[in-house]
């Protein structure tokens, strides 16, 4: 199988057509487009180049700071014997309309969840026109992560508009699948397929699984969904070291109609967190994770290629981490799918909004259960972390109703997906969860763990000394049973070509030099390493972005200092 047939790696059909590549472009910063019917066609002589964001230097167009931005694309229509065609944007931020030939074919609200419409009403033989408008408010009342707003803090970054992942059409039947989603009980050696269709219909559903069983096959019976169970000998387990990968095959067929046939693929494997870890099919592992914030040179929030998407997750396993902590970002599919074959795990956060309200509620919880729902196909996420401390529910500890919608989304993603550990608040002022995590700072060894003892003993203590520190866990929360993880610590700025500045941001002072940066990073990761109260860490950060310094590597990826000393402390080897 190879990621590079289609940009939505998990489902592929045989027939699909690229819409990347040169687009009509033009900025609305007084929102008069819809008034003026720019979605008949836009009077611009700008391009830009899908799917990069304006600002992005492949892109071709300077950053943005109008909140609406308008794209045109004219193609010739396939020559595909369909009862439909879909049209899918992998992501577009944050609004999203969308014309063919001035008809009105979806609209979607959301910056990192793909945009799915059927659209062969709206076509024509010949040449068609489509029209795409995004608007984005820059309101922190609206899951954006790192994306600056109306204001910006200093680890935030320039904005991200309009199309950042793929564009593509591909022929389907009228009934089709819309997404397989697998379920390995490690004990009975049993996997569950089920497979959710475009609407409700009669007909069957046929599956097989590479060479491992004979092909399963079930009536769909009226419903929009059907599971399947496979009885497997000798299964070959996912793991790390062999991150094996069965090729699935899926048949829809129903009566007077054509069938829809797919091509996806699985991972036989099982976590959970015990009291004393993390387990994979039943054996304990230390994780050694690495927040990765997924930005980009060139390409900013999208990568610039295949092979620097692949280049990434090497360069994580390169360093000894086995772990990666997507940070205040949904990656592109392929980013997922490199990892399932890479053997790299992964820790999927929902970006976060900052400002408590009745669109960030309703907003974040509809986008997290559409991420929740398309990211359980793959065997590298083992985790789910729909908040990151407290952003967006800073008064968890005096306003009960921000309690109640962590809890919410805690058991919503547990009763949509059962099989994955949630954290439903990673880092400070823990409601409730599957593990006990911790954001900690502390730039020695001895100051990290006299900190963590103090929270271990009293998880209500302040994270830090600081003033207005925040506690490790509310008052209310229950932590019995629960293993420890520090999943951010690090933090430590260093680059030796430069001074630092004060608009460098980092956790501590600058080290000297060389020398000095590796004592802390030695300090801090032998603690880490050699802790028994502790399942695992994710040190910050993978790379420099922006403004911030603390990266092991720079942010055109190469290393600072001497990989390979690295990744023995990250390691603990001696």
């Amino acid at each position: 199988m190879d990621a590079l047939h289609m940009p939505r790696p998990q489902i592929q059909r045989s027939e699909w057509l690229c819409l990347g590549g040169e687009w009509d472009y033009k900025e609305d910063p007084e929102a008069i487009g819809l008034n003026q019917k720019w979605f008949d066609g836009l009077d611009t002589n700008d391009r830009i180049q899908v799917p990069f964001p304006p600002g992005a230097e492949l892109s071709g167009q300077p950053f943005s700071s109008s909140k609406v931005v308008w794209f045109e694309k004219t193609f010739i229509a396939p020559d595909w014997d369909t009862e439909e065609i879909l049209l899918t944007l992998g992501a577009a931020d944050y609004w999203a309309d969308i014309w063919v030939n001035g008809h009105l074919v979806g609209s979607h609200t959301g910056g990192y969840t793909p945009v799915t419409c059927v659209i062969k009403h709206a076509m024509q033989t010949g040449e068609n026109r489509m029209v795409i408008r995004c608007e984005d408010p820059l309101t922190w009342e609206i899951p954006r992560g790192k994306q600056g707003a109306d204001t910006k803090w200093p680890i935030d970054y320039d904005a991200v508009i309009g199309l950042w992942q793929s564009v593509w059409m591909e022929p389907v039947a009228d009934v089709h699948v819309i997404s397989m989603q697998y379920r390995f009980e490690y004990a009975l050696n049993s996997l569950s397929v089920l497979v959710r269709l475009s609407s409700n219909s009669n007909g069957l559903v046929r599956v097989s699984l590479g060479d491992a069983a004979a092909a399963v096959s079930a009536e769909i019976a009226g419903r929009s969904e059907v599971k399947l169970r496979f009885e497997l000998d000798d299964p070959r387990l996912w793991s790390p070291e062999d991150p094996h990968l069965y090729t699935v095959n899926c048949w829809v067929g129903r009566e007077d109609s054509q069938p829809d046939k797919v091509t996806s693929y699985c991972g036989l494997r099982e976590v959970e967190f015990r009291r004393d870890g993390f387990y994979l099919n039943g054996q304990r592992r230390f994780l050694r994770g690495i927040l990765d914030q997924g930005y980009f040179p060139k390409g900013w929030y999208t990568p610039p290629s295949e092979e620097e998407l692949i280049r990434d997750i090497e360069l994580t396993l390169e360093l000894g981490f086995n772990l990666s902590r997507k940070h205040q970002k949904v990656e592109d599919p392929r980013f997922y799918y490199w990892a399932d074959r890479l053997g790299l795990l992964v820790w999927a956060e929902m970006p976060s909004g900052r400002v408590f309200s009745s669109q960030l509620r309703e907003d974040l919880t509809r986008q997290w259960m559409e991420l929740v729902e398309g990211l359980q196909h793959h065997p590298s996420v083992v985790a789910w972390v729909p908040f990151n401390e407290s952003w967006g529910v800073w008064h968890q500890t005096s306003r009960p109703e921000q309690q109640e919608w962590v809890r919410a989304l805690y058991h919503l993603t547990k009763s949509s997906d059962p099989t994955r550990p949630v954290i439903a608040n990673d880092g400070w002022e823990f409601v409730v969860g599957d593990a006990f995590t911790l954001h900690l700072y502390q730039q020695t060894g001895e100051a990290l763990e006299q900190a963590l003892d103090r929270l271990i003993d009293d998880p209500v203590s302040p994270i830090a000394d600081s003033p207005g520190a925040r506690v490790g866990a509310i008052d209310t929360a229950s932590l019995t049973g629960l293993p420890v993880l520090i999943t951010e610590c690090g933090g430590v700025g260093f680059d030796p070509s430069a001074d630092a500045t004060e608009e460098a941001f980092a956790y501590g002072e600058w080290p000297e030099d060389e020398a000095s940066f590796k004592h802390r990073v030695a300090d801090i990761t032998s603690t880490l390493n050699n802790n028994e109260k502790i399942a695992g860490f994710v040190w910050t950060q993978l790379t420099d972005v922006a403004q911030e310094t603390n990266g092991l590597l720079y942010f055109d990826r190469s290393p600072k200092i001497d990989v390979a000393w690295l990744s023995k402390h990250i390691q603990g080897l001696p």
